[in-house]
């Protein structure tokens, strides 16, 4: 008779397969020769022996009944190794077979056992286990049809509708999985969805096996989001004195059935909307505001602005009507990833309480100050511009300040602020400028300009109102990775139109001619200045070499200035019908700057206005930004090193 004797249990990795348990049997009892079965479980969480040592002992033409005796040896000690397995190597381990059912194990070895040999030769007065609705949950996320990060997610099992949130003990198999997919921030999205699933059970302090194992599992979840403080911060969340900005568990319970039921985390389509509220966990998380999503694929964030007086003479009539004009200055620049444009639009509350019921957001109350006061996005100084006006806007959309501060009176309040590199409203106001086209007026009644502009030479005229080295080439760049060579003054260069030459680009370094018209004694009283200005990377300094990249593509095509020349006085900057050359008439000189950069916002900013706190591509903004208003005087920051790169933080394509 064959038999199946088994000798012992341990890991092996088969190529291109999961992990396996390894069985050894001696075949015929008492013979001296051992084989080895490989028991593990395909992507399909179909059960597989390797060899197939059923089939083959069939074509070795032994008896169906030895064969069907010794399976059912072979399922009991299957059944028994595996669990002592999961007893003794699954805390530390992420095999297969840990995240699955002994029940379940027992009926795939009966199934493929019966499959080879025959119904009626196998098993014919053995009854395969009925699955539990917990089991048959534990297949469907083993064969990958059910995701156990999705709580809500709905399965049917026997005409009975169940959730992933109803079966704690799957929720605590899983939860390291789903933890190493997710973010801080989703992480905390994931306990917070666990919590209002389990309301009933966390708002009674009566003791019950289904409370314990809820609370280990938070206990759990709470460790991978704060570590070491995980048990303190779950015990301060429960005792309603929380510290972090998770709240006290009737709120957290609260805000998430309300989040879910106003605003899911669906794209939208066109012509849908949703209000975004802003959430007392976590005030910078997003803002108030009503985004619409329009017939041709386009998008309206929709404000809901009341402004009031101050110590500031403007009146709220006035600084509202700036506050339209500037956001509707800004919104054709205020593109997303795919060309895609978000319409930035103030309503004061009566005009929101117009809108029907379900599209009004919370008011957003500025005060009108004195003109010395120091703006934020809930006062602003009654000069304020545009620029400054349309990054505090943007604040009550949920995005956070990427600049250094610097300013004495906040001292080192938000020291574990990351600075971007990539330019954007929110890094920088001058990105207002650059990216905004403007028609300036310049009195030219000075030298060297009104000799520029009234000589025939159209070639200086065009050198004169473009972008030199200085403006493409960032002063900070510069002074860290560049030298200057002063050149010859001469009006007679090669390329007379080109206001940047490139004279090298090697791998790691460049050198361009910077030009630059100035006045001279004498007709016909300008000059060209020049200079040569080197710029090299070191080996491995990859910011440098991006930068770089991005210099050589302005060089190549510099563009207008966004200011008046050397040699004039501003007169005038403003939106208006495009010059298509440098133009004078009575002294005055009119031309169009062209945009720098070609939106106000970076990718991750565009989506973050879209997603709000759901998970998604702002992911990674989501993250970062979470520093924006920290500092490390209770603790240190922490911030993990992938926020340095632009790329992770604000979505900037390489």
């Amino acid at each position: 008779m064959l038999k199946f004797i088994l000798l012992s249990c341990w890991l092996v990795l088969i190529q291109g397969q999961a992990y396996a348990v390894s069985v050894e049997w001696v075949c015929p009892l008492g013979s001296s020769s051992a084989s080895s079965v490989e028991v593990s479980l395909d992507s399909n969480a179909k059960l597989q022996f390797v060899p197939d040592i059923l089939s083959d002992s069939l074509k070795r033409k032994q008896s169906s009944s030895e064969v069907s005796a010794c399976a059912e040896v072979f399922q009991k000690n299957i059944v028994r190794e595996v669990s002592k397995f999961k007893e003794q190597e699954c805390p530390a381990s992420k095999h297969d077979f840990c995240f699955t059912a002994i029940s379940y194990v027992e009926t795939k070895v009966q199934e493929k056992i019966k499959m080879t040999l025959g119904k009626k030769t196998f098993g014919s007065k053995a009854r395969a286990p009925e699955l539990s609705p917990e089991d048959y949950l534990i297949e469907k996320i083993a064969k990958k049809e059910i995701s156990p990060e999705k709580l809500s997610q709905t399965f049917t099992y026997n005409q009975t509708t169940f959730k992933v949130s109803d079966f704690d003990k799957v929720v605590g198999q899983n939860i390291e999985n789903v933890f190493m997919s997710l973010n801080r921030n989703d992480a905390k999205q994931y306990v917070q969805n666990y919590m209002a699933a389990k309301s009933d059970v966390l708002n009674t302090t009566r003791e019950s096996p289904k409370r314990t194992e809820v609370l280990n599992n938070l206990n759990q979840m709470f460790g991978y989001i704060y570590g070491d403080k995980g048990p303190d911060e779950l015990a301060k969340m429960l005792e309603c004195k929380p510290e972090d900005d998770l709240k006290p568990i009737e709120e957290i319970i609260h805000r998430v059935e309300s989040i879910n039921k106003k605003a899911n985390c669906q794209a939208l389509d066109p012509g849908e909307h949703k209000v975004f509220q802003q959430l007392n966990t976590n005030y910078y998380a997003t803002g108030d505001y009503l985004l619409k999503r329009k017939s041709d694929g386009n998008y309206q964030a929709i404000l809901n602005v009341k402004f009031k007086t101050g110590s500031g003479k403007l009146s709220t009539q006035e600084m509202m009507n700036r506050a339209k004009g500037c956001l509707e200055t800004a919104s054709p620049f205020m593109k997303g990833p795919n060309g895609e444009l978000m319409e930035l639009i103030a309503l004061t509350p009566e005009e929101i309480n117009a809108l029907p019921k379900g599209q009004r957001p919370k008011e957003n109350v500025i005060s009108i100050e004195s003109p010395d006061f120091g703006t934020n996005a809930a006062s602003y100084a009654e000069d304020v511009g545009c620029a400054t006006i349309t990054h505090e806007m943007l604040h009550l959309l949920g995005l956070c300040d990427e600049y250094e501060e610097n300013r004495a009176k906040y001292g080192d309040m938000w020291n574990c602020r990351v600075v971007t590199k990539a330019p954007s409203i929110m890094r920088e106001l001058s990105a207002f400028d650059q990216a905004v086209p403007k028609t300036n007026s310049c009195d030219c009644g000075f030298l060297p300009c009104s000799s520029v502009m009234k000589s025939s030479n159209e070639d200086i005229k065009t050198l004169y109102t473009r972008q030199n080295a200085l403006s493409v080439i960032d002063y900070r760049f510069r002074a860290q990775y560049c030298t200057t060579k002063n050149l010859p003054s001469t009006r007679s260069i090669t390329d007379p139109a080109k206001s940047i030459l490139l004279k090298g680009n090697a791998e790691r370094s460049f050198v361009v001619e910077s030009r630059g018209v100035v006045s001279q004694q004498g007709a016909p009283q300008y000059n060209i200045e020049r200079y040569d200005i080197s710029c090299t990377c070191p080996a491995d300094d990859t910011e440098c070499l991006q930068k770089k990249t991005t210099i050589l593509k302005q060089v190549m095509n510099p563009k207008s200035m966004s200011s008046c020349p050397n040699g004039t006085k501003p007169i005038d900057a403003k939106i208006s019908k495009r010059v298509a050359t440098p133009q004078m008439q009575n002294n005055i000189l009119t031309f169009t700057s062209d945009a720098q950069i070609e939106s106000l916002l970076q990718p991750n900013h565009f989506y973050k206005i879209l997603e709000g706190t759901c998970p998604g591509r702002s992911a990674g903004y989501q993250e970062c930004a979470d520093f924006a208003y920290k500092n490390n005087k209770s603790s240190s920051c922490n911030v993990p090193a992938k926020c340095r790169d632009d790329k992770y933080y604000l979505g900037v394509p390489q």
